[in-house]
């Protein structure tokens, strides 16, 4: 492993913690971001667009690399798939 890499592990750790943070947070989310995409990371929103590649474009612009966030559509209504 590269020096400063992180374990396939570590990533699945980070990931559920972004999601766990992403639901807690969901009802206040909501008001403001409802009908986006969002970037989570680091327990917070770093980047939203109402178009996943808007969100990309966001994530590049800031210099984050799109695979070091979550990435979550946030609506209130209900999908069924």
């Amino acid at each position: 492993m590269k020096k400063g890499a992180i374990s396939e592990l570590e990533l699945l750790n980070r990931a559920e913690q972004e999601l766990n943070w992403f639901e807690a947070n969901f009802d206040r989310l909501i008001e403001k971001y409802d009908g986006k995409f969002v970037a989570v990371s680091g327990g917070g929103i770093i980047a939203s667009s109402g178009t996943m590649d808007g969100l990309l474009a966001a994530l590049k612009k800031a210099g984050v690399d799109p695979a070091s966030a979550i990435t979550q559509y946030v609506t209130k209504t209900i999908m069924i798939f």
